[in-house]
């Protein structure tokens, strides 16, 4: 597009100039516009001045919330996600907040449950100035960020290994946890087993299958049958109900890939298909959500260390926002323990 036709088309639509017009009308970075407005950035003068001269030729007004908060001494941590309403996340997003506020840090949430969402959101997001991103949503994919004005070196990823190896990635030992769910369940007597995936493209999902699979076929048992269902949601467990119900005499222990699964399966086998849970199908999750807990649950499940993981989380924001980014990109939290509730029992069908 020359430069008459952009200017022509800016022109035209002066009243909602975004900051992502501007900083494609100029050839910079969102991040570089966005410091062109605020006192004591880091931004060569002349540099500054282009920004600002091309604004007022275009109307476009800097966002005044978002000025005032970079006026402030507070830092930006953004946050991608696709499901807010999932209990796992509200607790780590609840713990991860509250360490960074003793660094002044104040996260910003980006929701979305499509690409396109995502990438619109990010554009908001870099209007702040970030020193990092914590990405927890599965449709963040290193295809969906590349042409995102982010810079892949403030990135982390939670639970979940992005296929740009450069990027910092956190995750739990899932394998670990799946095998150790095996081993437990093999130890009630259980012999015949099932996981309940997510259907999505999850490394977690993909981990925890792995590991519960080899665990069982290592002690020279059958392959676990594998459900695929619709995501990690109480619906969607379900859903799997259904299947799991058509498949009950091959069937004497369900693990799911997470706990809200979990919990929709058993409300699922309990009231629709009026199956004794544990007496005739265990069924167990992974996390340990609030939830799992609940004496109207009471879910088996695997605990993943939440507060080690968040320690580690701040650490790397920490490290981010010093310049100090770790060298090693890919780092692994361990040491899940299983938490023994009524969901699961000795084997009664022999």
């Amino acid at each position: 597009m020359s430069e008459e036709t952009k200017s022509a088309v800016l022109s035209a639509t002066r009243s909602r100039v975004t900051i992502k017009d501007l900083a494609d009308d100029l050839g910079m970075s969102v991040s570089t516009i966005s410091r062109a407005f605020q006192e004591n950035s880091r931004i060569a003068d002349r540099s500054r001045q282009i920004v600002l001269t091309r604004a007022a030729e275009l109307g476009y007004k800097a966002n005044p919330f978002a000025r005032t908060l970079v006026g402030k001494k507070t830092k930006i941590v953004g946050v991608l996600v696709s499901r807010i309403s999932s209990p796992f996340y509200g607790e780590m997003l609840n713990l991860i907040a509250k360490e960074l506020r003793a660094d002044n840090m104040s996260l910003m949430l980006i929701a979305g449950e499509h690409v396109q969402e995502i990438r619109d959101g990010l554009n908001v997001l870099m209007a702040y100035d970030p020193v990092a991103v914590l990405v927890m949503s599965s449709y963040a994919s290193a295809e969906t960020l590349a042409g995102s004005p982010i810079a892949h070196d403030r990135l982390v990823y939670f639970n979940r290994f992005p296929a740009d190896r450069s990027s910092l990635a956190l995750a739990y030992d899932n394998r670990g946890a799946g095998a150790k769910m095996a081993n437990y369940l093999i130890g009630l007597g259980h012999r015949r087993f099932c996981y309940v995936s997510s259907g999505l493209e999850s490394s977690t999902d993909e981990e925890r299958g792995q590991g519960f699979a080899a665990e069982i076929m290592g002690r020279d048992l059958p392959a676990p049958a594998v459900i695929i269902t619709t995501g990690f949601t109480y619906e969607a467990g379900m859903a799997a109900a259904a299947q799991v119900a058509a498949r009950i005499d091959e069937i004497d222990a369900v693990f799911c890939a997470a706990d809200m699964m979990a919990l929709g399966l058993m409300d699922g086998m309990r009231y629709t298909y009026a199956v004794d849970v544990p007496a005739r199908l265990s069924i167990a999750g992974c996390d340990d959500i609030a939830m799992a807990g609940w004496p109207s649950h009471s879910l088996t499940t695997v605990r993943m260390p939440r507060r080690a993981m968040v320690r580690e989380i701040v650490r790397l924001i920490q490290s981010i926002a010093a310049d100090r980014r770790p060298s090693s990109a890919l780092l692994r939290v361990g040491a899940a323990d299983i938490v023994v509730r009524r969901s699961a029992g000795p084997n009664m069908r022999g």
